[in-house]
C-alpha cells in the first residue's frame, strides 16, 4: 500500500483523462455491473464543486469538491439518458462512513450523492477489507449507491501513464 498526496493527484488524473479505459476495466472486473457495460462516459470533471441540498444545516459548508464527477450516457428506445458518479480517492486510511456523511447532504446538478449521483469510493484494497459501514452506508452499499473499488484495478493505467512520460515506478 502506498499512500502519498502526489500519488491521489495521478489517480485523479486517470480518472479524468482515461475514463473509458476505467470504464473497460470496471467492466472487465464487474461484468455484470450495468454502468460499466451500458453507459458511456460524457465528460468528466476535476474538482467539482457540489452544492449543500437546501434543508442542511447552516453549520455545514455550503459547497464541497470532489475529487472528479463523471457524467455519464446512454440511449435507450431513442432517448437519451444521463447520470453521475462522483469519485472519492483515498490512498492512505478512511473510514467509509465519514466519507459517505461528508458527502450525504450534497448535490450534483443530477441529483443528491448517494441518491440520484452515485458515489464510487476508491482506496487500497487492503484498507477496502477493514471497513465497517453502518447500517445507512451499508444499505447503499447494497444498492450500488455507494460503491467501494480497489485502487489496484486502475494503478496499471497509472503506472503505465507515469512510464510514457519517463518515470518509472520499482515496486519494492
Amino acid at each position: 500500500m502506498i499512500s502519498h498526496p502526489y500519488l491521489h493527484e495521478l489517480f485523479k488524473a486517470c480518472l479524468l483523462y482515461d475514463a473509458e479505459e476505467v470504464i473497460g476495466k470496471l467492466h472487465f472486473h464487474f461484468p455484470s455491473w450495468k454502468l460499466a457495460r451500458y453507459w458511456a462516459v460524457k465528460s468528466s470533471h476535476q474538482e467539482f464543486r457540489i452544492l449543500r441540498s437546501p434543508w442542511v444545516a447552516d453549520d455545514e459548508p455550503k459547497a464541497r469538491k470532489g475529487d472528479v464527477l463523471w457524467i455519464l450516457r446512454k440511449r435507450k428506445h431513442g432517448r437519451s439518458y444521463e447520470t453521475s458518479i462522483l469519485h472519492e480517492i483515498k490512498t492512505g486510511d478512511f473510514d467509509v462512513n465519514e466519507v459517505f456523511y461528508k458527502y450525504r447532504d450534497y448535490r450534483t446538478p443530477f441529483g443528491n450523492v448517494g441518491g440520484i449521483t452515485y458515489l464510487w469510493i476508491w482506496g487500497w484494497d487492503e484498507i477496502l477489507n477493514t471497513q465497517q459501514p453502518d447500517k445507512i452506508v451499508k444499505h447503499k452499499i447494497r444498492y450500488g449507491r455507494v460503491r467501494l473499488l480497489p485502487l489496484e484495478i486502475i494503478f496499471p493505467i497509472v503506472k503505465r501513464r507515469m512510464e510514457e512520460i519517463g518515470f518509472h515506478l520499482i515496486e519494492r
